[in-house]
């Protein structure tokens, strides 16, 4: 896969990884990633960096890192990033020729939409496991929830027969200093 040497540009511009992260609002480790062929080098992130840079021959600064056939990088980059999200008004062809450019990216030539098709379809499947597995895990902490408003009820309605307990005896209980007053109080009544 060829692609812009960034460890260079950075050594030969004196910019730290941290600091072209930053340069194209990504987070460091996608950075890595792209550095060690783990991730391919997004398109507008290249042209942000041919900018800042000022480099104008590109081919100069470019290498050719072994293509990581694994899907899940691909998935990663194409829905991970949510680079549609925020494009809900993109019509389903331009999602498509996007699909395409990243897919290209990593196969180089895809031939026709079919492949884009089973990629979609494998990511959507394993979104929807994903999403089964959160509202199973949702619906947990829901019962769980229950579960402890129903003893934080039970608490309350001891506390507060407890607190009868201590009035029909005379003392004077103070919650914001806690027991020890109602030692105090208690010790001063005998």
């Amino acid at each position: 896969m060829l692609t812009l040497d960034l460890q260079r540009i950075r050594k030969e511009f004196g910019v730290t990884q941290k600091a072209l992260a930053d340069i194209l609002n990504i987070n460091q480790s996608f950075l890595s990633n792209i550095e060690n062929g783990r991730s391919p080098l997004p398109p507008d992130k290249r042209e942000k960096i041919l900018e800042t840079f000022n480099i104008t021959h590109p081919e100069e600064y470019t290498i050719d890192i072994p293509t990581p056939y694994n899907i899940k990088n691909v998935q990663r980059s194409l829905i991970g990033g949510n680079k549609f999200m925020n494009n809900s008004s993109l019509e389903s062809s331009s999602i498509i020729s996007e699909v395409r450019k990243m897919l290209e990216m990593y196969f180089g030539s895809i031939g026709d939409t079919d492949n884009i098709n089973v990629i979609l379809s494998e990511q959507l499947e394993q979104n929807s496991k994903r999403i089964r597995a959160l509202e199973e895990k949702n619906e947990k902490l829901y019962d769980k929830n229950d579960l402890l408003r129903e003893r934080l009820d039970e608490m309350k309605e001891e506390v507060f027969r407890l607190r009868r307990i201590l009035a029909e005896n005379g003392i004077e209980y103070d919650i914001k200093n806690d027991s020890q007053n109602a030692r105090k109080s208690h010790s001063d009544n005998l």
